[in-house]
């Protein structure tokens, strides 16, 4: 396995997975969501992931002016890309490991990359190039039409209400969840009379 950082940049990269592992160490507790989770889907779920973030490398790469996209290429054929101004996000990373534990195979085995506030489709497994570009690049799923900006942002769902459901009593539980973009979810309320007053939610 290798991972190539190359096309409109001053100094190509190569790297290895033990270049990789031996570089500075990063984890970060993240919500992984498919763009096509339902409400009340299953394709989400939280993580604790270990990497390395992609900034340095980048910046090792130098990607010159005239490069305003990043496509990403996985060894499985599937490819996506970022406006270069996203890529540089500090939060984005490579990962390693998943819960403690080296990546499955499902999971992106060697290594993926993490795009965070976007849906997973942005966020390619088994990543084996980074090839920055002077045009626009639409990927596997954009093709058919999926969002080429892939933005995952701040949105609040309830799992166990069905549309026109009815609630009645004088206790009940709703449950659901509520996930952001880059920006921390802060709290979250609840109305009962159209918005005209709002309750704090646990």
């Amino acid at each position: 396995w290798r991972l190539k950082i190359d096309g409109l940049v001053r100094n190509p990269l190569t790297l290895t997975y033990d270049d990789v592992g031996k570089l500075p160490a990063i984890q970060k507790a993240l919500t992984l969501e498919c763009i096509s989770n339902p409400i009340g889907g299953t394709f989400l779920g939280n993580a604790l992931w270990t990497g390395t973030p992609l900034g340095p490398l980048l910046k090792r790469a130098d990607p010159a002016p005239d490069a305003f996209n990043a496509v990403i290429y996985g060894a499985d054929g599937f490819s996506t890309s970022h406006p270069t101004a996203r890529i540089w996000n500090e939060e984005n990373f490579l990962a390693c490991q998943m819960n403690g534990e080296t990546l499955s195979r499902d999971h992106g085995y060697p290594v993926r990359i993490f795009i965070p506030g976007k849906y997973g489709m942005k966020h390619p497994k088994w990543v084996t190039r980074i090839e920055f570009v002077n045009h626009a690049y639409l990927g596997y799923y954009e093709r058919d039409g999926w969002s080429n900006e892939g933005e995952r942002w701040a949105h609040a769902r309830f799992t166990d209400l069905k549309d026109g459901s009815r609630i009645s009593g004088k206790n009940f539980v709703l449950t659901g969840y509520a996930v952001g973009n880059l920006d921390d979810i802060k709290s979250v309320e609840i109305s009962f009379d159209d918005g005209k007053a709002w309750q704090q939610a646990n």
